[in-house]
């Protein structure tokens, strides 16, 4: 047997003080004169006997009393393993603050992670003083791996602070057994969590813990909150050009339970002011908007959506990069005459600096620097130039691809087989019209929202039937249902084919006004698959589009004094950054080879949304899934309640009995009492 308490195993000296009553009389004897007492005397001797035995039952029942009174306050135990090594078989307490951006609210006891340092201080108090106990937060920090003592406990608690590095509960919990296993305690072991238990932050019900583990849930709720945060954002252009409006689309969300009025989000770009919105936002809802503005420079540009008074100030802002344009560089390659319906759209655009080539004369220069490229009727391909093109879209380059009027498709054919699969089959000499357009698609987005009704649709004579791959996306369809107008996504870019000629015997489509923005927008999309922003937490890994980096170079990501050196994978021009979540926190960092900035790149990351959406897990939920875990929970409004609300769970019960025990003790002595003569 073991003692939570054992010092209140002093008070069993109190187990003298019945004896001490019984021995000495403290009531003086009174004296009764009677004139014959000879039968008294008869009686006398025959209940001295049976009156001696009372007074020791009842001197028996009150020391006893006493004894399961003092035994019951100092908590005892009985080993599993019949051992009385309290230093193997209690000694040791994983304990884990949660020290998440949420655990700064505020709950009916003040701000939650004092609460929550409150609750560790009487766990440990509670606790024998020569209990160790391990110390955690998100933080993981190297030096939370050891045991502690109480006092060195408590010292540490003061040093938790609130943290937006928040790591997954699983990885919390490994770290916690892996210091129980490497030390070689045998025993049960015994882990704490101390946090609010958000429902997207605390996944308990996907939480295996070896049944050998006793684990203690302590809860603290914050009072009803509004807190609003940007969900999602993103321009609507793929390609922003300077001095040009362009428009940036935003979601903003309320995680809290209390509606939210006349939230100001504001725009800032490169430091500047450049938009303000103001929202109403219910309750676990959303809310969207649009805002304008005009790029004034070129170059890749740092922007910042900041949300006044949004309650969690981790998640208040929303970083982006954005790519803008002075010029775009196009390349036109070109049979032996270049289409007048391609040539005469670009020629006279200053935007658009498009270079016409031949492809028995293909500068390959030129086609490296392109962001977009144009076949136009070619009837032969070299192999260089199937390399060069699939290596252009793995980039994020746009290849629109308008087949030659020859009944052999070697071009297209050539270019489907390079970028996945597929092939055009056979001339289907059939007149029909375009049956369905996706307007919803990036293709159309500022084009229009629907297909107006005087919208003239392209007339089509002559087209390729085609065997394409399940992921192809169909932009224009014919009314048999084939596919016209179609999209690949090829890596970060994409190829667009027409399946008929660019000519007036195979369509009407170059004369009419759909043509313009479809060509001039599928340029426009090179080089826009690049996100404008990651978010972390679900993001492992960037990609990213840098020529020229040498593969011995150091790799780094700079944001003011924080600097990471994240995991690199390189496929051509092509670098992959391995996020380190729990380590990198939100803003703008710079992408850095040997110390030195990388030509303007700048890697956008937001905050996880875990933390945002302030749902928690109900008291009585949390109660039934431990109890069907085994586990013990406890809801608390007072922090200094909990150390004798865990040692009660951990103890064996005993103790109750005790009770019992005293009480039975208690009546027999009232029953003999009363019967003493």
């Amino acid at each position: 047997m073991q003692f939570a308490q054992p010092a209140a195993l002093w008070g069993l000296f109190l187990a003298l003080v019945p004896l001490v009553v019984h021995l000495f009389s403290f009531r003086a004897p009174r004296r009764i004169l009677f004139s014959n007492v000879s039968l008294l005397k008869e009686i006398r001797e025959q209940n001295r006997k049976r009156s001696h035995l009372k007074h020791l039952l009842v001197l028996a029942s009150r020391t006893l009393a006493v004894v399961l009174l003092v035994l019951s306050f100092a908590r005892p135990e009985w080993g599993g393993d019949g051992k009385n090594n309290s230093a193997l078989r209690q000694g040791y307490h994983s304990v884990f603050v949660d020290n998440s951006p949420s655990m700064s609210l505020a709950g009916e006891g003040g701000i939650l992670l004092e609460q929550a340092r409150e609750a560790a201080r009487s766990l440990a108090q509670q606790l024998p003083a020569t209990d160790q106990f391990q110390l955690i937060s998100h933080e993981l920090a190297p030096g939370s791996q050891r045991w502690l003592g109480r006092d060195e406990f408590i010292q540490a608690l003061a040093q938790i602070t609130v943290t937006a590095a928040v790591r997954p509960l699983n990885q919390i919990k490994e770290r916690q057994l892996e210091l129980i296993r490497y030390t070689g305690v045998t025993h049960k072991a015994r882990l704490y969590w101390l946090g609010d238990f958000q429902n997207s932050a605390y996944p308990l019900a996907d939480i295996s813990i070896d049944t050998s583990a006793v684990v203690h849930l302590l809860q603290f709720s914050p009072a009803p909150f509004a807190h609003v945060y940007i969900d999602t954002a993103y321009v609507e252009q793929p390609l922003l050009q300077t001095s040009q409006p362009a428009r940036l689309i935003l979601a903003v969300r309320n995680g809290g339970s209390r509606d939210a009025e006349g939230v100001r989000i504001l725009l800032e770009m490169e430091g500047a002011q450049k938009g303000l919105s103001t929202l109403d936002v219910p309750a676990f809802g959303t809310a969207s908007d649009t805002l304008g503005f005009t790029p004034a420079q070129a170059g890749i540009l740092t922007a910042r959506l900041s949300v006044e008074e949004s309650g969690l100030d981790y998640d208040r802002h929303w970083y982006m990069r954005m790519e803008v344009a002075d010029r775009f560089p196009l390349l036109h390659i070109t049979e032996a005459e270049a289409s007048p319906y391609v040539s005469g759209l670009f020629s006279g655009d200053e935007f658009m600096n498009c270079s016409v080539t031949s492809r028995l004369n293909i500068d390959y220069n030129a086609l490296s620097s392109a962001k977009g490229v144009i076949l136009d009727r070619l009837s032969q391909v070299s192999s260089g130039l199937l390399t060069a093109l699939h290596d252009k879209m793995q980039q994020g380059g746009s290849v629109v691809v308008l087949p030659s009027g020859l009944s052999d498709p070697i071009v297209v054919n050539s270019l489907l087989a390079a970028t996945g699969g597929g092939k055009c089959l056979n001339v289907v000499a059939q007149r029909q019209q375009v049956a369905r357009i996706e307007v919803k698609d990036p293709l159309y987005q500022e084009t229009f929202e629907r297909i107006p009704e005087q919208l003239a649709l392209p007339t089509v004579q002559k087209y390729w039937s085609t065997n394409l791959l399940p992921d192809d996306y169909t932009i224009m369809q014919l009314a048999d249902r084939s596919p016209w107008l179609v999209r690949r996504k090829v890596g970060a870019g994409q190829m667009l084919l027409l399946l008929s000629a660019p000519e007036k015997e195979w369509s009407d489509f170059p004369e009419q006004a759909l043509w313009v923005p479809t060509l001039y927008r599928a340029m426009l999309m090179a080089g826009g698959n690049m996100p404008s922003s990651w978010r972390l937490g679900s993001t492992p890994r960037i990609e990213l589009s840098i020529p020229g980096v040498r593969p011995d170079g150091l790799i780094s990501l700079v944001n003011g004094p924080q600097r990471m050196v994240p995991q690199v994978s390189r496929q051509g021009d092509r670098l992959g950054l391995g996020i380190m979540d729990g380590i990198m926190t939100p803003g703008h960092y710079s992408v850095m080879l040997d110390g030195q900035p990388l030509a303007g790149e700048i890697v956008a990351l937001n905050a996880s949304s875990d933390e945002s959406e302030l749902q928690y897990w109900s008291a009585e939920s949390l109660s039934a899934l431990a109890g069907e875990r085994g586990w013990n929970s406890y809801s608390l409004r007072d922090s200094s309640v909990a150390g004798g609300l865990v040692a009660e769970a951990g103890s064996s019960g005993l103790w109750r009995w005790l009770l019992a025990g005293v009480l039975l003790c208690l009546l027999l002595e009232m029953i003999l009492a009363r019967n003493i003569t």
